[in-house]
């Protein structure tokens, strides 16, 4: 730490708090703070919170550094359909629902428009719920963590026979909510193949995050042949170009095609190009 200039942040910014990071099963509980957050000094100010947060199937706990980077502000991601939606009744009937009524209120449309606005009615519904449904999801996380948390701070205070059933309870609990998680992770991370049974959440978060970074423009070529990788001179770039490109040019009629005679089909050759009269 003192040859590369680091620093316990935690200690730093916390330091007469007492709080641990390991805890024994056995009774009474042995707990102890393992687990440190070392960071370069020169960032020290850009921490703005450190805290821990409970593990799962391990006997140590998480912990968590936010640091206050300046990020370019960018607009609203691609979304797409969560396929687990399919199987929540709640949203095969709004789904069912909104399709009749579309059907019987929107007569007067000729079909291809009707199917259109149809096709944009269910997007509307379908992120609205799955927006509500991901917003219970983390709530619902939450609580388990505060749970758990609290939990472990009682025994950590005072060794008890009903707080240990609550706390193991509350850590199920949150075990089948991140299995359900983990599958999320593993369809965004396109892998091809999953061992049954296996929940290696190491690999898949790893292909997630991989393939985030391939989506990302890290630079960009100039047309003057200039490499740039700031994010605002990109995004720049990025609209400047369809900017040109979907910019009507007008050009003023070459005179050597106007000065060409115009001749026309005649009735025959017309026919046989099944058309009328091209000039």
């Amino acid at each position: 730490m003192t040859v590369h200039n680091l620093i316990d942040i935690w200690r730093e910014k916390t330091p007469f708090s007492k709080r641990f990071t390991w805890s024994s099963n056995i009774n009474p509980g042995i707990h102890c703070r393992l687990d440190f957050y070392l960071v370069s000094r020169s960032i020290e100010h850009s921490a703005t919170d450190i805290s821990f947060s409970p593990g799962v199937q391990s006997d140590h706990s998480f912990i968590y550094l936010t640091l206050n980077v300046a990020s370019t502000k960018r607009g609203p991601p691609y979304w797409k359909l969560n396929n687990s939606l399919l199987r929540d009744s709640s949203y095969t009937d709004l789904i069912n629902s909104v399709i009749q009524s579309e059907i019987d209120h929107r007569t007067s449309m000729d079909p291809c428009s009707r199917w259109e606005f149809l096709k944009f009615k269910l997007r509307e519904v379908s992120v609205k719920y799955s927006k509500e449904k991901a917003r219970e999801r983390r709530h619902k996380e939450k609580v388990l963590l505060l749970k758990i948390s609290n939990l472990e701070q009682q025994l950590f205070m005072t060794e008890s026979a009903e707080t240990r059933p609550l706390l193991t309870a509350a850590q199920n609990d949150l075990i089948s909510y991140l299995d359900y998680k983990l599958q999320g992770t593993i369809i965004r991370s396109r892998a091809r193949w999953v061992e049954d049974g296996e929940k290696n959440s190491k690999y898949f978060l790893n292909l997630e995050k991989r393939n985030k970074i391939n989506n990302k423009i890290s630079n960009l070529l100039k047309p003057n042949g200039d490499v740039v990788d700031d994010e605002e001179t990109i995004l720049q770039e990025i609209r400047n170009f369809y900017h040109s490109l979907y910019t009507s040019i007008k050009t003023s009629p070459d005179p050597f095609l106007h000065d060409l005679p115009h001749t026309s089909l005649g009735m025959e050759d017309a026919t046989q190009c099944e058309g009328g009269a091209y000039s």
